[in-house]
């Protein structure tokens, strides 16, 4: 009896000391747990791709045209009837008809005129009614086209001009100064803005219109927010400096909510709500260099070069959606530098190889 008496009191003990020893020890954990500060592990994001890469070659074009020259942009016009394949400024630009792709014809070749100096790249846009072509670059200035007849109509001769974007009869050029306002019926400077000294072989920046009173513009000092309501008197909102890299192009997405700026390491996402102040998102880094890319209904179209001859990689495109998530890629082992442009639901490819570029459709 004694001995169950003395079993029953060191239970009892035992009970206690879980209750006076253990639970404060419990409560302590719990309080701890609570006024710890949390800590989100922040990992740097990675593609993930779905397994569909495929490898084009020449021979699986089952539409394509030859152009004799380097095409370093491609251009679809307003009407999606015709592409805007543009060369270096001492080669020219081709026409390309795209009403069939399964039968894509050469309209047009302009050649530039021969002379001697360093060839830069071009850029171009269509006026609103299509009926005029602004090719600007560093060395020609800017060269209004008759979009019917390619001819020659109209001329600003300022040197150093490496983009160019339309607003009704202005036009707002990239200048390695800077940004001017040209009118488009006169072909006469209207204004400027001058800001850090950009310029550089592939860099140059870039300007996009955002609506009738604001306009991005990229150099080596940001992205600069512009109020361009008084054309001749551009003024700066701000600047953002934030995860800006050494820039090439701007685009905006079609509802305006998001806007993406290349460099040659890949893409940034800006968002919007706030366009006086574009608030960073999201990048897309690639191995590659990103000369250019594609924006439509979504999706882009992003090309990735080689970094130099003697670089490996096999030159491609990467098709992403608006997260940056890799739809799929395509790979093109002929190519020296690839590009493309979405037509609807169909990707235009460009393969330069040689001194030649080969656009076509698979």
């Amino acid at each position: 009896m004694k001995n169950q008496n003395k079993s029953f009191k060191n239970k009892i003990l035992f009970l206690v000391f879980l209750i006076i020893v253990i639970t404060p020890l419990i409560f302590m954990v719990f309080k701890y747990d609570k006024n710890q500060e949390k800590v989100v592990k922040v990992e740097k994001k990675e593609i993930n791709f779905d397994g569909s890469d495929e490898y084009i070659y020449r021979k699986d074009f089952k539409s394509s045209v030859k152009i004799p020259f380097e095409v370093r942009k491609m251009i679809i016009s307003h009407d999606k009837t015709k592409l805007f394949a543009l060369g270096h400024d001492r080669d020219g630009f081709a026409v390309v008809d795209i009403s069939k792709l399964s039968n894509l014809k050469i309209e047009k070749i302009y050649y530039y005129p021969k002379a001697k100096y360093s060839v830069e790249d071009t850029d171009m846009k269509e006026s609103k009614d299509g009926k005029f072509l602004y090719l600007v670059s560093p060395n020609l200035g800017v060269l209004k086209f008759n979009a019917k007849t390619y001819e020659i109509v109209g001329k600003f001769s300022e040197k150093f001009i490496s983009k160019i974007t339309l607003l009704d009869d202005i036009a707002f050029l990239k200048h390695k100064d800077g940004l001017f306002s040209l009118n488009l019926k006169s072909m006469e400077k209207i204004g400027e803005f001058k800001t850090c000294q950009s310029y550089n072989f592939i860099e140059k920046g870039d300007i996009l219109v955002f609506d009738k009173n604001t306009a991005y513009m990229s150099d080596f000092c940001g992205l600069h927010i512009l109020d361009i309501k008084n054309p001749d008197k551009i003024k700066e909102i701000s600047v953002a400096k934030d995860k800006i890299n050494t820039p090439i192009s701007l685009k905006i997405s079609q509802d305006k909510k998001t806007l993406f700026e290349n460099s040659l390491d890949g893409i940034n996402k800006y968002d919007l709500s706030n366009p006086l102040k574009p608030l960073f998102l999201d990048e897309y880094v690639t191995n590659a260099r990103v000369y250019n890319f594609h924006l439509s209904r979504g999706l882009i179209l992003a090309n990735r070069n080689k970094d130099g001859k003697d670089d490996v990689l096999v030159p491609g495109l990467d098709l992403l959606n608006s997260d940056f998530l890799v739809i799929k890629s395509y790979f093109m082992p002929e190519a020296r530098v690839v590009d493309g442009v979405i037509l609807n639901d169909e990707i235009i490819f460009k393969i330069d190889a040689g001194f030649d570029a080969f656009i076509g459709t698979i």
